[in-house]
């Protein structure tokens, strides 16, 4: 697997995982403040890295755009 495939099967994974946490709060699928503060840091910590990825692919791959957008969830709102 080269570093492009890597890089958009983490993404991938990534966004479902945001997807996931937006999901679990926004349904009342926290327990308590320990567990909703904890759910928030790693949200988070995902949209950084799901950010810096983007980031990266754009800089170094002439279709991130295609690359990104093919996923439900990381397509803006207003697209979806």
């Amino acid at each position: 697997m080269d570093g492009l495939n890597f890089a958009k099967i983490l993404f991938k994974l990534l966004a479902e995982r945001e997807k996931n946490i937006i999901d679990i709060i926004s349904t009342g699928g926290v327990k308590d403040w320990e567990g909703y503060k904890d759910l928030v840091g790693e949200l988070r910590g995902v949209s950084f890295v799901r950010n810096e990825i983007k980031t990266l692919l754009e800089k170094h791959t002439e279709d991130a755009e295609d690359i990104i957008g093919s996923w439900p969830y990381c397509r803006k709102k207003e697209e979806r």
